[in-house]
């Protein structure tokens, strides 16, 4: 069923996605990955049967039932952001999703560090931390170029 969701998003078809999720929810209880999911397939719908309110509230539901959810927080920034026009308001959640996938990549970089030491060597795991990145390079490098040519 999943796999079905995420295919019908990828192609757009985000009223289709919605039928599958209200199968799903009709013998489950969404979990805070699947509210965000919902809350972006409502904002893609062709639908007026939902209110920027209702959108709103899924993605806020989806970040209090698990505050440490990454996607459903950047979901929840960009409705502020982009919809509802709240700078503040979104800098504050992107900010809560920085902190949280920071902790989470640092802890999957020691883990893989650990294992390549026991692996192969010390040596390996050292050069591999030295090449670790956690910022996509290129895509902050567009952005100060595009945030230059505005002033």
């Amino acid at each position: 069923m999943l796999n079905k969701i995420f295919k019908e998003m990828k192609e757009k078809n985000y009223d289709e996605a919605l039928s599958l999720i209200k199968e799903l929810e009709e013998n489950t209880k969404l979990n805070s990955s699947m509210l965000a999911v919902k809350g972006m397939c409502m904002q893609g719908s062709d639908s007026e049967s939902y209110s920027l309110d209702d959108i709103r509230n899924i993605h806020q539901e989806a970040v209090d039932m698990d505050p440490f959810n990454v996607n459903a927080l950047i979901e929840l920034a960009y409705f502020y952001y982009a919809i509802d026009d709240d700078a503040k308001k979104a800098e504050n959640y992107f900010a809560t999703a920085i902190e949280k996938a920071r902790a989470r990549i640092t802890e999957a970089v020691i883990g893989r560090a650990k294992c390549i030491a026991e692996i192969t060597s010390s040596k390996d795991a050292i050069n591999f931390l030295s090449k670790v990145s956690t910022i996509d390079d290129e895509s902050i490098l567009m952005l100060v170029h595009d945030l230059e040519d505005l002033d």
